[in-house]
């Protein structure tokens, strides 16, 4: 049954896409498509945000979000200068959400936005967007992939890294260094790692891929319950 669920959502992504595509082509106005559609015109604008304390981020729009860890606490958002009011960097209880802040659909095609933080502990991304991190250090790490985007980390040091793919997309983490590594791959998309644990623990329910055939661990338990593939290595 998720199988067909899976299937179906990829289909409506795909469908609303070429509505996108065939209302370009039919509107008479090159910014603004329909009433509910806000195409960015102007000028490409940046803005630094100033934020309280966060130690988990939460991608919910069509971002490409780099984390960069340092000091500080706050965004630099890269848009038009006409979407600048939609987005919104919002912190509540520890958690930085990123969104549009309107029910109209947004067409963007510069939408770039850099997080500052001390901690990250759980990146979650929702959304058709992307994340990326070329380096992290923290005591442990949840990862969330459950839109049609990508995030992809590079040198990331943790106790314990999980990691939980139920889109479309994929998840690539890249030179671990960690006590432990779980992963649950309940999607079409796939999950691709590297570098070195002591113990792995990996779950396939989709028809993606895990492939961790260049995460040496010293210890390995996997369940494949899906039609997907599992590729691992033992030290």
């Amino acid at each position: 049954m998720r199988f067909f669920i899976l299937i179906g959502f990829a289909l409506m992504v795909a469908i609303h896409a070429n509505e996108n595509i065939k209302a370009e082509n039919t509107s008479a106005s090159t910014y603004t498509l329909s009433a509910d559609k806000i195409k960015g015109k102007g000028k490409v604008i940046t803005e630094t945000r100033q934020l309280e304390s966060f130690e988990n981020i939460c991608n919910s729009g069509i971002f490409n979000i780099k984390i960069v860890q340092s000091n500080e606490s706050k965004v630099v958002v890269t848009v038009h200068e006409n979407i600048m009011p939609y987005v919104a960097t919002e912190v509540k209880d520890g958690m930085l959400s990123i969104y549009f802040n309107t029910d109209s659909s947004i067409d963007e095609d510069k939408h770039d936005i850099v997080v500052y933080t001390p901690y990250c502990n759980i990146i979650t991304n929702e959304a058709v967007g992307s994340i990326s991190c070329d380096k992290l250090t923290t005591s442990s790490l949840i990862i969330n992939n459950i839109g049609v985007g990508k995030i992809k980390l590079s040198n990331v040091s943790a106790d314990q890294i999980d990691i939980s793919n139920e889109g479309v997309g994929k998840t690539d983490i890249q030179n671990i260094k960690a006590n432990i590594v779980k992963v649950n791959n309940d999607g079409i998309g796939s999950v691709e790692l590297s570098g070195n644990t002591n113990k792995a623990y990996y779950g396939n329910e989709g028809i993606g891929r895990i492939n961790a055939s260049k995460l040496t661990a010293a210890k390995i338990e996997a369940s494949n319950e899906g039609i997907g593939k599992i590729d691992a290595r033992n030290e």
